[in-house]
């Protein structure tokens, strides 16, 4: 998912404001729990900067890039195709549900209010995105059968929680 979409990344964070290589980096990592690697983003940057959709400047050590007036263009007509990358996306839950047998509906949920424009993945607040961030790990690391309980309890407790909001 990010090798096709980093160029995409990188843009949508120039556009927010100018960052380095590094900082790039990290922005991505928190965005999405992937961390592109120096020999990831650095021909992405060096191409960006080719098609004048990115400048770079240095300060001191550090190269700064920001997004130029043809990158804001180019990013506007991006903007305007993604409804496509939610079609994929909305393509790839169907799949992983024929071929898993598991029921998705949640997430198809969620695709289909961002395709009606009810709200933005920017609306989601990063504590989100930290949460998936923090069960996949305890599953990855195969820690929730050791601490089974304990992550029901947390569960549910924050679920009792966020039902009180009206």
């Amino acid at each position: 998912m990010i090798r096709g979409n980093l160029k995409l990344l990188v843009l949508k964070a120039l556009d927010k404001k100018p960052l380095s290589g590094y900082a790039l980096m990290k922005f991505i990592e928190e965005k999405i729990g992937s961390k592109p690697s120096p020999g990831s983003i650095y021909p992405v940057l060096n191409d960006l900067t080719k098609k004048n959709f990115v400048s770079c400047k240095k300060d001191g050590r550090k190269k700064i890039y920001s997004l130029t007036k043809d990158g804001k263009e180019h990013l506007k007509i991006i903007d305007m195709h993604k409804d496509i990358l939610l079609k994929k996306v909305e393509e790839s839950l169907k799949m992983w549900s024929a071929l898993t047998g598991e029921k998705l509906t949640q997430f198809q949920e969620t695709v289909e209010a961002l395709k009606k424009g009810k709200y933005s993945i920017e609306d989601i607040p990063p504590e989100v995105h930290n949460f998936k961030i923090e069960i996949g790990r305890i599953f990855s690391k195969g820690l929730f059968k050791k601490n089974k309980k304990k992550v029901k309890d947390i569960l549910s407790k924050t679920i009792k929680e966020l039902k009180k909001i009206k």
